[in-house]
């Protein structure tokens, strides 16, 4: 399996968003049929922003607990919503024990089956992928600004501020245009989208030319590769569009006091200071913690 999409397989998925850009294809209706195959709950219309985050049993076990109690942690009453990809029974009871023990947190969560396994990829790329067909179904169904986000974070501070900042622009990214690769000019760990028409507009656009290119049996990176030839598009015949620069403060690695979310990625989930935090966060919270369901094991070895 090669770690970096090939130069033809880039030009194929920049055909893919000229195609949904110009016309409606089936992909439209794709998007629809994942909508109607969802299960669970989604977040009610209206309302503060709603952070966003997908994982299957093996991340969902190793890191949404900590996550979750990060943001309870904080006091503020974060709108979190939770997508797993074809739970087990233990997932599903484990996280509606969760739910219920949650007094600041209103927390949602929605699943869909293993269908995505037709595609004949590495369950990875799709769920790095069909993260922001989840967004394009939340911004459509809450109304409100989405903040989408990696499960294996740590939410520091509260994040309404973040949302005033989502709330200024249609779509806020990470641009990284000095880099050469084009899968790493936006960065996808945190990502806003904001409840306008433009916002609307260039999520459905994203998604449908991700639910093309996931037909393509794509390699890594699908998303990131997506997303930028999505922004070109955007950017020069879709001028209504507002764009604004993500800033690191919602992307931490570095793990500064004054971020919203420390992100740990590959070995800074060993870093020291986020090994403090999260053992903090854990004796803090054992009564919580012993009292949810007992996990098995993980039944996927890998998720975004």
């Amino acid at each position: 399996m090669r770690k970096r999409p090939s130069r033809l397989l880039r030009a194929r998925m920049a055909l893919a968003v000229l195609r949904e850009n110009l016309r409606k294809s089936g992909n439209a209706r794709r998007l629809q049929d994942h909508r109607r195959r969802l299960r669970g709950e989604l977040p009610a219309p209206g309302g503060p922003g709603v952070v966003f985050a997908a994982c299957d049993d093996a991340y969902y076990a190793r890191f949404a607990t900590d996550f979750l109690f990060s943001a309870e942690d904080t006091g503020y009453a974060h709108r979190i919503h939770l997508h797993l990809y074809d739970p087990s029974a233990r997932t599903l009871a484990h996280i509606g024990a969760l739910r219920r023990g949650l007094r600041h947190t209103q927390l949602t969560y929605s699943w869909e089956d293993n269908r995505y396994e037709r595609y004949g990829i590495d369950n990875v790329i799709y769920f790095a992928a069909a993260r922001f067909i989840m967004i394009h179904h939340l911004l459509q169904e809450c109304r409100s600004p989405i903040l989408g986000v990696d499960i294996d974070g740590f939410i520091h501070r509260p994040l309404d501020g973040a949302f005033d900042l989502i709330g200024e622009a249609d779509v806020t990214f990470h641009f990284r245009f000095g880099e050469r690769r084009v899968w790493r000019r936006i960065l996808a760990a945190a990502v806003g989208f904001n409840h306008t028409p433009e916002g609307l507009r260039f999520c459905e656009r994203a998604a449908r030319s991700i639910l093309a290119s996931l037909r393509l049996h794509p390699d890594f990176h699908t998303d990131q590769t997506i997303l930028y030839h999505a922004y070109r598009f955007a950017r020069r015949w879709l001028p209504a569009i507002r764009w604004q620069h993500l800033p690191l403060s919602l992307v931490d690695y570095d793990f500064q006091d004054d971020s919203f979310i420390w992100t740990a990625k590959g070995p800074r989930k060993e870093d020291a200071s986020f090994m403090r935090v999260i053992g903090e966060l854990q004796s803090k919270h054992a009564p919580e913690y012993g009292a949810l369901p007992r996990l098995g094991p993980a039944e996927s070895q890998a998720a975004p």
